[in-house]
């Protein structure tokens, strides 16, 4: 589904987005890969 929010972490390298499926990815931003689906 849509995005509906994105975070990130200051000091790793990844990017948590959540969206309106109820869905949670995390992502390797310095990979550019999705690394989990929650």
């Amino acid at each position: 589904g849509p995005v509906k929010s994105i975070d990130f972490h200051p000091h790793c390298p990844y990017l948590i987005s959540s969206s309106e499926d109820g869905t949670t990815k995390i992502w390797n931003s310095q990979k550019g890969r999705l690394e989990y689906t929650l």
